[in-house]
């Protein structure tokens, strides 16, 4: 068997470990093939590779362990970003208009709405922490922090995030028949962003593999 006829050989063990599709799973193979031909170049023949890299299978499981985090870490890094500009929408806008009081809905609307601020305020600086700490989380070794826990980082982010898109919507509702279209005009991108993150957060979640640590 050929130098490269051996790498093929290996390689199509891995990836029977490995999801069917994604950029990470291209990418983690190209850097195993590398790996793989230079060891043949030290080492020629086929039994080099399994005493160098280990079992094929163990291998490509060891390895659907990184996918999984490398996409959860994109994911996570797409949700801070969408966050922040979240964030950053809002803060503006406080800071260049704020909140006067011809915004506040009258009657018993009025702490609905002063109520639903606060709360999206806690609810979006939680989701930014927990994104933050997810991106972490899914940079260190599995071995050090196994795959529950960024499981469990997205899990808080998405419950901070629900809470975040419930606030506004309350908010939307609770000046709705003051007929503020700008308060409206306001809310609806800043709900549209919100749920993007929630379901990019809920697709990372769902989607990680497998459940033991490395």
């Amino acid at each position: 068997m050929t130098g490269t006829s051996a790498v093929d050989a290996y390689l199509a063990q891995v990836e029977t470990q490995l999801p069917r599709r994604g950029r990470a799973r291209g990418e983690i193979l190209d850097e195993l093939r590398d790996g793989l031909s230079e060891a043949l170049e030290r080492h020629p023949g086929t039994d080099s590779l399994v005493r160098e890299f280990g079992d094929p299978r163990e291998v490509g499981a060891a390895m659907a362990r990184e996918l999984a985090l490398r996409v959860f870490r994109r994911h996570a890094a797409q949700t801070l970003f969408l966050l922040l500009l979240t964030s950053l929408g809002w803060y503006l806008y406080e800071a260049l208009v704020g909140v006067s009081r011809s915004a506040v809905p009258s009657g018993g609307a009025a702490p609905v709405f002063l109520i639903g601020i606060e709360v999206l305020r806690g609810a979006i600086a939680a989701a930014l922490v927990g994104a933050v700490l997810t991106v972490v989380a899914t940079s260190l070794p599995t071995r050090r922090i196994g795959t529950s826990v960024p499981t469990w980082l997205g899990r808080a982010t998405a419950a901070a995030l629900v809470v975040f898109v419930v606030a506004v919507l309350t908010m939307l509702i609770s000046i709705a028949p003051a007929h503020r279209p700008g308060g409206i005009l306001l809310g609806v991108p800043v709900v549209a962003v919100a749920l993007l993150a929630l379901v990019i957060t809920h697709r990372a979640v769902r989607n990680r593999a497998p459940r033991t640590a490395g």
